[in-house]
Order: C-alpha cells, then sequence, then structure tokens
C-alpha cells in the first residue's frame, strides 16, 4: 500500500512540473518530450462523442479510444508523448486534468486539480479538524489502481504543507515548508 502511495506521489509531483505550453527535462522518471520552436501540443476536442484526430500518429490510438470512452465531457484537450507513454490535459467540468497512458495505451492515473470549493465535504471536513487554522489554496485528486487519494495543499501565514489524504489511511503531511 505504501508503495502505491509513494508512486502516485512520484507521479503526481512529476506531472506537476509539466505544463501545457511545454515543460523542462527533470529528473523523474516522467518527462515531456520537449517540442521543437515549430512544433505544437498535439490537440483535440470532444464534440457528440466524436474525437478531432489532428493528433499525430505519436498517440497510441488505445489510448484515445479509452480516453474518449472515459471522458466523454472533456474539453481543450492537449497531449503529450512521454517517456513510458502519453499523457492527456484537458478541462472536465471546467475543472483541469491529467489522464496517463502507458506505451499500449492503458489508462494509468487521473489526476485533477481543483480549488476547496470543489473538495468533498468529509474531506474537506477531516484536514480542517486538524489543520483549522489553515486555508486550503489547492487540491490534487488523484486516481489509480482503485484508489483514491487527496493531497491537499494548505497555508497558514508562512508556512505551506501538503496533506494527503486517502479514505482508508489516516491523513499525513508529506511536505512541509516555511516561507522566507
Amino acid at each position: 500500500m505504501k508503495k502505491i502511495i509513494i508512486n502516485v506521489f512520484a507521479i503526481c509531483m512529476a506531472m506537476s512540473f509539466i505544463s501545457t505550453t511545454g515543460a523542462q527535462q527533470s529528473n523523474t522518471a516522467f518527462h515531456v518530450k520537449r517540442p521543437s520552436p515549430d512544433e505544437k501540443p498535439h490537440t483535440g476536442t470532444l464534440n457528440n462523442n466524436s474525437f478531432n484526430t489532428s493528433l499525430s500518429s505519436d498517440v497510441n490510438a488505445k489510448a484515445v479510444k479509452n480516453f474518449t470512452k472515459s471522458f466523454k465531457l472533456a474539453e481543450n484537450v492537449k497531449w503529450f508523448k512521454i517517456i513510458g507513454g502519453t499523457v492527456a490535459y484537458f478541462t472536465e467540468h471546467g475543472i483541469k486534468n491529467r489522464a496517463g497512458y502507458d506505451n499500449k495505451g492503458n489508462w494509468l492515473y487521473n489526476i485533477r486539480s481543483y480549488p476547496e470549493a470543489d473538495l468533498p465535504k468529509d474531506i474537506r471536513a477531516r484536514v480542517k479538524s486538524v489543520y483549522y487554522d489553515y486555508a486550503i489554496t489547492y487540491v490534487q485528486e488523484i486516481t489509480k489502481d482503485q484508489q483514491l487519494i487527496y493531497l491537499v495543499h494548505i497555508k497558514y501565514n508562512k508556512s505551506w504543507k501538503t496533506i494527503r489524504v486517502c479514505e482508508e489511511e489516516d491523513m499525513a503531511p508529506i511536505e512541509e515548508f516555511e516561507e522566507n
């Protein structure tokens, strides 16, 4: 169980450094192919359950099929090739999402990023019961291997923390730092 959580955290941290306009190489397990100056991300939109296939052959067809089946209301879809597969960046119901697929087109994970207002009330209550003076600044909801993990980013004065919240486990801080 801890290995899964560590792997999910590593994926989340690696993916948090990637932007939809390109990304820098890092020393993590996931790297984004650095686009050349004339290259743009592969983009597509979903309209009436059809996918605009302006995708290059770099994106696995099975990944696109899985994506369109799972995320029927996705908008502003951008695909990025990474080592070991592809990642689709998109919005759904106004929430930023990332869906990762391996080289064979199999779904690996989904990361949703949103503000406190979209956090389920029971998860918010758990965090606030311990960190009542802290403001929730940002949430990352990770789905991987049938498990749902919340990374809740909180702030109080100059203190920042990231709290991992899982349904079956106690919540725990996984990152803490102080502003100078």
